[in-house]
């Protein structure tokens, strides 16, 4: 889930994501669950 924001100044803008990331370990037991949290820069030409 996430949001992008555009033109905020001039031409450039920003964006956030989160989510959910799960790893099923192949050479160990087990399953891998966890969170993220992304953010940046988005730009327009």
């Amino acid at each position: 889930m996430g949001a992008r924001f555009f033109d905020i100044v001039n031409q450039a803008g920003f964006f956030v994501e989160t989510g959910m990331k799960n790893h099923l370990l192949v050479l160990t037991s087990g399953q891998f669950n966890g969170v993220f949290l992304t953010s940046g820069a988005v730009f327009t030409f």
